[in-house]
């Protein structure tokens, strides 16, 4: 049985000497002597990573672990190439991006806060919904965050950021010392979540 683990670079591990085994993800595999699955991208969406977690998702997973990203990026499905891709807001100050054109639309005319915040909150409230094993949501970059419907049906209204992780907000990937804080901080939260189940089964109150 396995922990997966999914989100966009801050996940992934990257910036760090040496990826694989200097993230989090790993370092909390290995405190919990657990196999992990860490399934983050570089530039992710979180309509990408609620995607990939349900596509990952099977009987070999015991816990997830999902880390939100920053609310304005978007999945889109690219009809030449048959295929997803992600856009976010540095495209569009960067003309040598291929999805510059595409950014330059987007993020001029379409993008705004309640959009992007109501995005974030339908794909946590699809998650939570959907996950039929124990799981820990967090978020980092959080933007403005306007009320919705997923919001108001949702049970993660106050969802942790970085900044109540670590104690600062990070405007940049974690350092190996900052994974590390980031696992303990999982490891309680795992810790918590499975002894609140546990309990829950034993009273007969389903999740």
């Amino acid at each position: 049985m396995s922990i997966l683990f999914s989100g966009c670079s801050h996940t992934f591990g990257s910036d760090l000497k040496d990826p694989e085994s200097q993230r989090y993800s790993t370092l909390v595999g290995e405190k919990l002597g657990k196999e992990v699955v860490n399934i983050a991208i570089e530039g992710a969406s979180n309509d990408h990573i609620t995607r990939r977690t349900l596509e990952r998702l099977d009987e070999s997973i015991e816990f997830v672990f999902v880390q939100f990203t920053s609310q304005d990026r978007i999945e889109f499905w690219k009809i030449q190439r048959r295929g997803w891709a992600n856009l976010m807001p540095g495209m569009y100050t960067k003309s040598s991006s291929r999805y510059h054109d595409l950014a330059e639309h987007w993020f001029g005319h379409f993008s705004c806060p309640e959009l992007s915040s109501s995005n974030l909150w339908k794909n946590i409230y699809l998650l939570e919904t959907t996950l039929t094993v124990p799981h820990y949501f967090f978020i980092i970059n959080r933007g403005e965050d306007c009320n919705n419907v997923y919001k108001s049906k949702s049970s993660w209204k106050n969802i942790l950021s970085e900044r109540d992780l670590l104690g600062f907000a990070l405007r940049r990937h974690p350092t190996a010392e900052e994974h590390l804080k980031l696992a303990d901080q999982l490891v309680d939260k795992y810790s918590q979540r499975c002894y609140t189940n546990i309990v829950g089964r034993n009273m007969g109150v389903t999740e």
